[in-house]
């Protein structure tokens, strides 16, 4: 018998999250963003910041802890904003053989709202790959 793990529970919730399709447009329910290891570090630093604020009953630490956690949680509502709308289509998918690199063409439509920025990048390395950007 399999035992259950964290990945297998991340992978099935995700896969019942967002059903795989060719075309995906970012809304507030398949939209997530989560804090890199910086951001992890950065929220353990308020939190003991936090802490040494009561232990030392000091104004200046309480109010440096929570206007340093509303920049942090006004950064994501403000990415969640930026990216809600925005339509990643799969224009085109390469052929190849098992162990091949596989290319990918794909397009970013933006969707209410045309003022957001939107900046893709890869590590491709293999001949003759290149990017096409627009606006």
């Amino acid at each position: 018998m399999k035992k259950p793990t964290i990945d297998g529970f991340w992978q099935r919730w995700v896969n019942r999250r967002l059903p795989r399709s060719d075309c995906q447009t970012f809304s507030q329910k398949n939209l997530f963003i989560l804090p890199t290891g910086a951001g992890v570090m950065f929220g353990a630093l308020l939190l003991i910041m936090l802490i040494t604020g009561i232990n030392y009953q000091n104004s200046l630490i309480y109010m440096l802890t929570f206007v340093l956690g509303g920049v942090f949680v006004g950064a994501m509502h403000q990415t969640h904003r930026n990216l809600a709308g925005l339509t990643l289509a799969l224009s085109r998918a390469g052929e190849a053989v098992a162990g091949d690199t596989v290319p990918f063409s794909l397009r970013l439509t933006a969707g209410k709202d045309d003022a957001i920025a939107v900046q893709v990048s890869s590590r491709y390395s293999g001949a003759g790959g290149g990017w096409v950007s627009g606006r």
